[in-house]
């Protein structure tokens, strides 16, 4: 498969006309004799050994003031966030008085008794309905069950 490109068909000289303007230099150099002095100085490094680091000394009672700080204030701060999750929220306590009954609608009223109530008799009904059945399933007899008790 053929593949119709002209830059392949071009030099480098003229696919790139900048380059020519840079010219070639070698725009690295080294410093005079530094090749001469380059195994005593490695040398001199290897004998000094080790230079203990001293940043250590200057800042150890820093970075232990500061840790020290830093731990008291986790201790405050784990301690806070847990009360207020521990924290319940009172409900407020409301007297007669603070209702106005005048704000309310009657049928709002009736409306909040009625589903009370049903709620209410309709989970007792279906407990005394079950209790009836089982007595007449049992054939027992009421009287002795109210004399028992």
């Amino acid at each position: 498969m053929e593949t119709n490109n002209s830059n392949t068909n071009l030099n480098q000289d003229e696919r790139f006309p900048n380059l020519e303007k840079a010219g070639r230099k070698n725009l690295f150099t080294v410093p005079e004799g530094y090749f001469n002095q380059l195994p005593g100085t490695i040398a001199e490094k290897i004998n000094a050994g080790k230079q203990p680091v001293t940043y250590n000394r200057n800042y150890k009672p820093v970075v232990l003031g500061l840790s020290l700080i830093l731990a008291i204030a986790l201790m405050f701060g784990v301690n806070y966030f847990r009360t207020i999750e521990n924290k319940e929220v009172s409900q407020p306590v409301i007297s007669y008085q603070d209702i106005h009954l005048t704000e309310l609608e009657d049928e709002d009223i009736y409306d909040e008794i009625t589903v009370e109530d049903l709620a209410d008799t309709t989970v007792q009904d279906a407990v005394k309905s079950e209790m009836y059945d089982y007595l007449i399933e049992n054939n027992t007899d009421i009287s002795l069950i109210i004399n028992e008790l």
